[in-house]
Protein backbone atom coordinates (compact mmCIF):
# COMPACT_ATOMS: atom_id res chain seq x y z
CA UNK A 1 0.00 0.00 0.00
CA UNK A 2 1.15 3.53 -0.71
CA UNK A 3 0.06 6.99 -0.57
CA UNK A 4 1.28 9.62 -2.93
CA UNK A 5 1.17 13.40 -2.15
CA UNK A 6 1.86 15.82 -5.05
CA UNK A 7 2.94 19.62 -4.21
CA UNK A 8 4.13 22.31 -6.78
CA UNK A 9 7.74 21.59 -5.37
CA UNK A 10 7.84 17.86 -4.65
CA UNK A 11 6.27 14.44 -4.08
CA UNK A 12 6.28 12.80 -0.98
CA UNK A 13 5.03 9.13 -0.81
CA UNK A 14 4.52 7.09 2.05
CA UNK A 15 4.38 3.49 1.70
CA UNK A 16 4.61 0.18 3.49
CA UNK A 17 8.34 -1.40 3.38
CA UNK A 18 8.58 -4.09 1.48
CA UNK A 19 10.19 -7.04 4.10
CA UNK A 20 13.43 -7.35 2.72
CA UNK A 21 14.65 -4.39 2.61
CA UNK A 22 13.29 -3.84 6.14
CA UNK A 23 14.97 -6.40 7.15
CA UNK A 24 18.30 -5.48 5.17
CA UNK A 25 18.05 -2.15 6.70
CA UNK A 26 18.48 -3.79 10.21
CA UNK A 27 20.80 -6.32 9.28
CA UNK A 28 23.13 -3.18 8.40
CA UNK A 29 22.30 -1.55 12.09
CA UNK A 30 23.40 -4.96 13.34
CA UNK A 31 26.56 -4.22 11.77
CA UNK A 32 27.06 -0.79 13.02
CA UNK A 33 25.86 -1.96 16.69
CA UNK A 34 29.45 -4.35 16.11
CA UNK A 35 31.44 -1.67 15.03
CA UNK A 36 33.79 -0.48 18.28
CA UNK A 37 34.68 2.66 16.01
CA UNK A 38 30.94 4.01 15.34
CA UNK A 39 29.70 5.32 18.78
CA UNK A 40 27.18 7.42 17.62
CA UNK A 41 23.82 5.98 18.47
CA UNK A 42 23.29 2.78 21.05
CA UNK A 43 22.22 0.53 18.20
CA UNK A 44 21.55 -2.79 19.65
CA UNK A 45 19.33 -1.25 22.54
CA UNK A 46 17.47 0.54 19.93
CA UNK A 47 17.02 -2.59 18.26
CA UNK A 48 15.77 -4.89 21.43
CA UNK A 49 13.29 -2.32 21.93
CA UNK A 50 11.88 -3.29 18.24
CA UNK A 51 13.09 -7.01 18.19
CA UNK A 52 13.41 -8.17 21.77
CA UNK A 53 15.84 -10.85 22.30
CA UNK A 54 17.72 -9.77 19.41
CA UNK A 55 20.91 -9.54 21.05
CA UNK A 56 21.25 -12.64 21.96
CA UNK A 57 20.49 -14.40 18.69
CA UNK A 58 23.42 -12.77 16.55
CA UNK A 59 27.21 -12.36 17.60
CA UNK A 60 30.30 -10.93 15.71
CA UNK A 61 31.34 -13.88 14.59
CA UNK A 62 28.34 -14.44 12.07
CA UNK A 63 28.63 -13.49 8.87
CA UNK A 64 26.38 -11.04 7.33
CA UNK A 65 24.00 -13.85 5.34
CA UNK A 66 23.51 -15.33 8.86
CA UNK A 67 22.45 -12.55 10.45
CA UNK A 68 20.21 -11.34 7.93
CA UNK A 69 18.37 -14.69 7.95
CA UNK A 70 17.75 -14.35 11.33
CA UNK A 71 16.36 -11.13 10.85
CA UNK A 72 14.50 -11.47 8.05
CA UNK A 73 12.40 -14.42 10.19
CA UNK A 74 11.79 -12.17 13.11
CA UNK A 75 10.66 -8.89 10.94
CA UNK A 76 8.61 -11.37 8.49
CA UNK A 77 6.69 -12.34 11.90
CA UNK A 78 6.26 -9.39 12.83
CA UNK A 79 5.40 -7.66 9.72
CA UNK A 80 2.63 -10.57 9.29
CA UNK A 81 1.03 -9.16 12.87
CA UNK A 82 1.06 -5.74 12.55
CA UNK A 83 -0.02 -5.30 8.47
CA UNK A 84 -3.21 -4.14 9.00
CA UNK A 85 -2.36 -1.92 11.71
CA UNK A 86 0.84 -0.63 8.91
CA UNK A 87 -1.63 -0.21 6.43
CA UNK A 88 -3.71 2.17 8.84
CA UNK A 89 -0.77 3.94 9.76
CA UNK A 90 -0.19 4.27 5.94
CA UNK A 91 -3.09 5.99 5.46
CA UNK A 92 -2.89 8.03 8.38
CA UNK A 93 0.80 9.56 8.18
CA UNK A 94 -0.22 10.94 4.66
CA UNK A 95 -2.84 12.75 5.96
CA UNK A 96 -0.35 14.27 8.71
CA UNK A 97 1.86 15.37 6.13
CA UNK A 98 -0.43 16.91 3.98
CA UNK A 99 -1.96 18.67 6.84
CA UNK A 100 1.11 19.52 8.87
CA UNK A 101 4.85 18.78 6.79
CA UNK A 102 4.16 19.93 3.30
CA UNK A 103 4.75 23.86 4.11
CA UNK A 104 7.78 22.85 6.07
CA UNK A 105 9.83 21.33 3.57
CA UNK A 106 8.75 23.72 1.05
CA UNK A 107 10.28 26.38 2.97
CA UNK A 108 12.95 24.40 3.55
CA UNK A 109 13.81 24.20 0.07
CA UNK A 110 14.08 27.57 0.06
CA UNK A 111 16.27 28.08 2.91
CA UNK A 112 18.88 25.91 1.27
CA UNK A 113 17.92 28.10 -1.88
CA UNK A 114 16.98 24.60 -4.03
CA UNK A 115 15.62 24.68 -7.38
CA UNK A 116 15.39 20.92 -8.89
CA UNK A 117 14.78 21.13 -12.61
CA UNK A 118 11.81 18.50 -12.20
CA UNK A 119 9.94 17.90 -9.12
CA UNK A 120 11.95 15.94 -6.07
CA UNK A 121 10.80 12.57 -4.88
CA UNK A 122 10.61 11.87 -1.25
CA UNK A 123 9.82 8.06 0.06
CA UNK A 124 8.87 7.39 3.56
CA UNK A 125 8.64 3.30 4.27
CA UNK A 126 7.48 2.40 6.97
CA UNK A 127 7.95 -0.80 8.96
CA UNK A 128 10.25 -2.38 11.85
CA UNK A 129 12.59 -0.07 12.08
CA UNK A 130 14.57 1.88 15.36
CA UNK A 131 17.24 3.83 14.36
CA UNK A 132 15.31 5.30 11.05
CA UNK A 133 17.61 4.48 8.00
CA UNK A 134 17.74 6.90 5.37
CA UNK A 135 19.37 7.23 0.90
CA UNK A 136 20.13 10.38 0.41
CA UNK A 137 20.81 9.75 -2.83
CA UNK A 138 17.69 7.92 -3.42
CA UNK A 139 15.45 10.13 -1.12
CA UNK A 140 14.36 7.22 0.68
CA UNK A 141 13.61 6.95 4.85
CA UNK A 142 12.08 4.62 7.15
CA UNK A 143 10.48 5.02 10.24
CA UNK A 144 8.75 2.95 12.39
CA UNK A 145 4.68 2.29 11.45
CA UNK A 146 3.96 2.50 14.99
CA UNK A 147 5.54 6.29 15.83
CA UNK A 148 3.78 9.44 17.60
CA UNK A 149 2.77 12.03 15.39
CA UNK A 150 5.57 14.29 16.43
CA UNK A 151 8.42 11.53 16.15
CA UNK A 152 6.87 10.97 12.45
CA UNK A 153 7.03 14.95 11.55
CA UNK A 154 10.41 15.72 13.49
CA UNK A 155 11.67 12.15 12.17
CA UNK A 156 11.05 12.97 8.65
CA UNK A 157 11.42 16.89 8.17
CA UNK A 158 15.17 15.66 10.08
CA UNK A 159 15.67 12.95 7.41
CA UNK A 160 14.47 15.14 3.99
CA UNK A 161 16.96 17.86 5.32
CA UNK A 162 19.58 15.32 4.67
CA UNK A 163 18.57 15.03 1.29
CA UNK A 164 18.26 18.80 0.72
CA UNK A 165 21.74 19.77 2.43
CA UNK A 166 23.25 16.74 0.26
CA UNK A 167 21.88 18.17 -2.94
CA UNK A 168 22.83 21.47 -2.13
CA UNK A 169 26.34 20.72 -1.17
CA UNK A 170 26.49 18.76 -4.77
CA UNK A 171 24.86 21.67 -6.74
CA UNK A 172 27.57 24.03 -5.30
CA UNK A 173 30.93 21.57 -5.95
CA UNK A 174 29.86 20.45 -9.68
CA UNK A 175 27.54 17.12 -8.35
CA UNK A 176 31.55 15.25 -7.88
CA UNK A 177 30.45 13.00 -5.43
CA UNK A 178 27.33 11.12 -5.87
CA UNK A 179 28.52 8.58 -2.92
CA UNK A 180 25.94 8.25 -0.07
CA UNK A 181 27.74 9.75 3.13
CA UNK A 182 28.70 7.38 5.61
CA UNK A 183 30.44 7.62 8.82
CA UNK A 184 32.98 9.38 9.65
CA UNK A 185 33.17 11.01 6.11
CA UNK A 186 33.07 15.07 6.58
CA UNK A 187 29.72 15.11 4.75
CA UNK A 188 27.99 12.76 6.83
CA UNK A 189 28.89 14.58 9.53
CA UNK A 190 27.65 17.68 8.43
CA UNK A 191 24.67 16.55 7.34
CA UNK A 192 24.24 15.94 11.04
CA UNK A 193 24.99 18.93 12.69
CA UNK A 194 22.82 21.01 10.07
CA UNK A 195 20.15 19.93 11.91
CA UNK A 196 19.70 21.75 14.61
CA UNK A 197 20.65 25.35 13.16
CA UNK A 198 18.57 24.90 9.83
CA UNK A 199 15.69 23.37 11.12
CA UNK A 200 15.45 25.33 14.35
CA UNK A 201 15.86 28.08 12.29
CA UNK A 202 12.58 30.83 12.70
CA UNK A 203 11.56 29.91 9.25
CA UNK A 204 10.92 26.73 9.88
CA UNK A 205 9.75 26.98 13.45
CA UNK A 206 7.20 29.12 12.38
CA UNK A 207 5.56 26.30 10.06
CA UNK A 208 6.44 23.59 12.22
CA UNK A 209 7.57 24.44 16.06
CA UNK A 210 8.86 21.16 17.04
CA UNK A 211 12.52 21.46 18.40
CA UNK A 212 15.33 19.40 16.73
CA UNK A 213 18.74 18.34 18.22
CA UNK A 214 22.02 16.71 17.00
CA UNK A 215 22.77 13.31 18.16
CA UNK A 216 23.95 13.10 22.13
CA UNK A 217 27.13 11.83 21.20
CA UNK A 218 27.66 14.77 18.48
CA UNK A 219 26.05 17.16 21.80
CA UNK A 220 29.14 16.08 24.03
CA UNK A 221 31.91 16.37 21.51
CA UNK A 222 33.93 18.90 22.30
CA UNK A 223 35.96 20.80 19.78
CA UNK A 224 38.70 23.25 21.62
CA UNK A 225 37.00 23.07 24.91
CA UNK A 226 33.18 24.38 23.40
CA UNK A 227 30.91 21.47 22.44
CA UNK A 228 30.73 20.66 18.66
CA UNK A 229 27.09 21.37 18.08
CA UNK A 230 27.82 24.63 19.61
CA UNK A 231 30.72 25.18 17.34
CA UNK A 232 28.10 24.61 14.27
CA UNK A 233 25.54 26.83 15.61
CA UNK A 234 28.16 29.66 15.69
CA UNK A 235 28.71 29.21 12.10
CA UNK A 236 25.42 29.23 11.10
CA UNK A 237 24.46 32.63 13.55
CA UNK A 238 27.62 34.27 11.83
CA UNK A 239 27.26 32.95 7.93
CA UNK A 240 25.64 35.59 5.81
CA UNK A 241 24.25 32.24 3.20
CA UNK A 242 23.82 28.92 3.46
CA UNK A 243 26.67 28.74 0.94
CA UNK A 244 28.94 30.19 3.62
CA UNK A 245 27.50 28.05 6.16
CA UNK A 246 28.09 24.47 4.70
CA UNK A 247 32.08 25.65 3.52
CA UNK A 248 32.69 26.89 6.71
CA UNK A 249 31.41 24.10 8.76
CA UNK A 250 32.60 20.99 6.35
CA UNK A 251 35.60 22.98 6.94
CA UNK A 252 35.36 22.65 10.38
CA UNK A 253 34.55 19.18 10.40
CA UNK A 254 37.40 18.14 8.28
CA UNK A 255 39.48 19.84 10.81
CA UNK A 256 37.99 17.86 13.59
CA UNK A 257 37.85 14.52 12.17
CA UNK A 258 41.82 14.84 10.78
CA UNK A 259 42.49 15.90 14.68
CA UNK A 260 44.12 19.82 13.80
Amino acid sequence: MERILTTEQFVLTIKEAPVKENAKAIADTVLQAFDENNAMLPYMERLEKILPGIAGLVCKEMSYEEIYGIVERLVEQQVLRDKSHIEEKTDYFYGIAKQRLTEAIAELMRLFGMEYPELPHFICCLGIYNPFPRSVLGKEYALHFAVSDEVFLRASLHEINHMILFDKWNSMHGCRDRREPEFPDPLWFLEELAIAPTLNDSRIQKILPIRHRAYASLEETMVWGIPLTDRVQQIYDKSDTIECFLEDAYLLLTKYIQGD
